[in-house]
């Protein structure tokens, strides 16, 4: 398991559906372009989107372009709690060890 998918896990959150927020953040994108886009297929497009639906991260909106399709959109929830979950986790873990530096940083007196 790597470092990444690991901090994601203890977040709550898999690398795949991760990847999906990440990529619905960006635009308006149907079901079949974020699947695409992120290199799944469509079944596991389905379940990734139907668990961040249950976990109120993302929902199923009618296109403003097409109404027959329907965009994944990042709720507010999904924004906040993804975000923060992933800070909290970096402020705690990895980023609250100190590591050797080539530069000290400098400070202000």
């Amino acid at each position: 398991m790597t470092e990444s998918t690991a901090a994601l896990e203890a977040s709550g959150i898999s690398p795949r559906a991760h990847s999906v927020l990440a990529t619905a953040m960006t635009g308006e994108y149907t079901q079949t372009e974020i699947a695409r886009m992120v290199g799944l297929d469509k079944t596991t497009m389905v379940v990734t989107i139907d668990d961040l639906e249950a976990a109120g991260l993302a929902e199923r909106r009618p296109s403003q372009t097409d109404r027959r399709a329907r965009v994944i959109a990042v709720t507010k929830a999904g924004e906040r709690k993804v975000f923060l979950r992933a800070l909290g986790r970096l402020a705690s873990d990895r980023l609250s060890e100190p590591v050797a530096c080539a530069h000290p940083v400098r400070r202000r007196n």
